[in-house]
């Protein structure tokens, strides 16, 4: 029966092949054969990814997106890479695969994606507004890190200015302590508060301005009156005269021994530009983001 369906179908388009695609589309309904390849997965087939940009989830949201799942069925696939006989890594999508599991269901509907997992991850938290401030920047940490990627290279990942990934990676510096008690309160904490906390140095002053927010409420303007009440921070101590020799001496043969590799360009391997990579992130991170 199929087969003289395929057949009539055929006769009609003027002998075309219904299934043969052309260019990319399907000339029977106009579609790009590179539409989402869509599956219903176990979910015991499925391994969370460790370094899920998304690491704060709350119990009552989850809760929520079960109910509104069990009702409205699930709108939005989760993402996931692999294949049955490997197994399957999620990629985006864990509350939903934990709702999943609070309503004792045994499979779920995934999207079978390809690319690099970490950039994936991200933009689809991103594209969802799922992660908070400092989930975002690890992410962003951890893509530079993994790729050797400048805050230009992570812009167009996420499709943000250079300005705006430093101001996000700024907050990496508030102390662990505080960025701790930060993640449950962070849907009460503008960004900017984050930012302008970012700009204090050292572990005690910025505890001290955090521990005073926690009383009178996280806003900007209650950061910059903490910060003017501390007055302003000691300067750090003018380096000694062979601490600024010994840089200089390093910064030259640094940018010597880069202008001599211009001449062995075409020598260089991938494991070489990886290496070059690596090290031009290392330079942004000394630099400060400049």
């Amino acid at each position: 029966m199929a087969r003289k369906l395929q057949r009539r179908t055929s006769e009609l388009l003027g002998g075309v092949d219904p299934t043969e695609n052309l260019a990319g589309t399907s000339r029977l309904f106009g579609q790009s054969e590179n539409l989402p390849r869509v599956v219903e997965l176990q979910l015991d087939a499925i391994q969370l990814n460790p370094d899920q940009p998304r690491q704060h989830f709350d119990d009552e949201a989850i809760a929520s997106l079960a109910q509104s799942i069990e009702r409205h069925g699930l709108k939005n696939p989760v993402l996931v890479q692999g294949d049955r006989d490997q197994g399957y890594v999620l990629i985006a999508g864990e509350r939903r695969l934990r709702a999943h599991q609070l309503l004792g269901r045994a499979s779920i509907f995934a999207i079978i994606t390809e690319g690099d997992l970490d950039e994936i991850a991200l933009v689809d938290n991103v594209q969802r507004v799922d992660l908070n401030e400092v989930e975002y920047a690890r992410a962003l940490e951890r893509l530079a890190d993994k790729h050797g990627y400048t805050q230009t290279d992570l812009g167009k990942v996420v499709g943000r200015a250079q300005p705006d990934i430093a101001r996000s990676l700024s907050v990496l510096r508030i102390a662990d302590s505080i960025l701790v008690e930060y993640m449950p309160l962070a849907g009460q904490i503008a960004k900017t508060v984050l930012y302008e906390l970012a700009t204090v140095d050292g572990e005690e002053a910025q505890r001290a301005i955090w521990d005073a927010l926690k009383k009178t409420g996280f806003s900007i303007k209650a950061v910059r009156n903490a910060k003017a009440e501390a007055g302003p921070a000691p300067q750090p101590a003018k380096p000694p005269a062979d601490a600024v020799k010994a840089a200089t001496t390093g910064i030259k043969r640094l940018v010597g021994g880069v202008e001599k590799l211009h001449a062995y360009r075409a020598a260089l391997t991938p494991e070489h530009r990886q290496e070059l990579l690596a090290l031009r992130a290392k330079v942004d991170q000394l630099l400060g983001g400049e």
